[in-house]
């Protein structure tokens, strides 16, 4: 994590934040982050939107018809 972090110019810690998705990256980032990677950031983002696509949140409306018995 630090020798990527210091490839791409940002603190270990801050990439860190970014894994945990406590931080959210500028685009400048994340283009930055796929050339370190040698892949497209359309790449990245596809990758995001599926993970954001697939999300389960069948529990949220679990939890309200539980909240309303």
């Amino acid at each position: 994590q630090l020798l990527f972090a210091n490839a791409v110019g940002l603190s270990r810690s801050y990439i860190s934040n970014i894994e945990r998705r406590e931080s959210s990256p500028t685009a400048r980032v994340l283009f930055d982050i796929a050339r370190q990677l040698d892949i497209p950031l359309s790449e990245i983002i596809k990758k995001a939107e599926d993970r954001a696509a697939n999300r389960d949140t069948s529990w949220i409306a679990k939890k309200g018809k539980r909240g309303g018995s």
